[in-house]
């Protein structure tokens, strides 16, 4: 075997100047087409967190607007029921009330028959 053969062989980058020439700006090509894509698709991804991060965000104001709005109502349903208390307990005073009323104007109804009877 020559040696010059097994050179070539086992080197094969030095058996032609053109595709040494060649092979670089192939590659040259390759990869500014590979960090377009992939600087178009990191501008894509960074786009979804913005919106991911926006939503997020309109979600929380929107969380806190909601709990504020709840703790408001439940102290209003608190107060309501307060109310409800005190107007059950006035309410059950009236009646006592009336009822005492009735049976003295049934009293003095009483009196007033037996009055008229003798």
């Amino acid at each position: 075997m020559n040696k010059y053969f097994l050179f070539i062989f086992l080197y094969p980058r030095y058996t032609c100047a053109k595709s040494v020439s060649r092979t670089p700006m192939n590659m040259t090509a390759v990869k500014e087409q590979e960090l377009a894509l992939t600087s178009d698709t990191f501008s894509a991804l960074e786009q979804r967190v913005v919106r991911t991060i926006d939503l997020l965000r309109a979600e929380r104001e929107q969380r806190a607007t909601v709990e504020k709005q709840l703790a408001s109502a439940q102290e209003e349903l608190e107060l309501h029921g307060m109310e409800m208390a005190d107007l059950r307990r006035e309410l059950a005073e009236l009646n006592k009330e009336r009822d005492a009323v009735r049976q003295r104007v049934e009293r003095l109804l009483e009196n007033l028959d037996a009055i008229a009877a003798s």
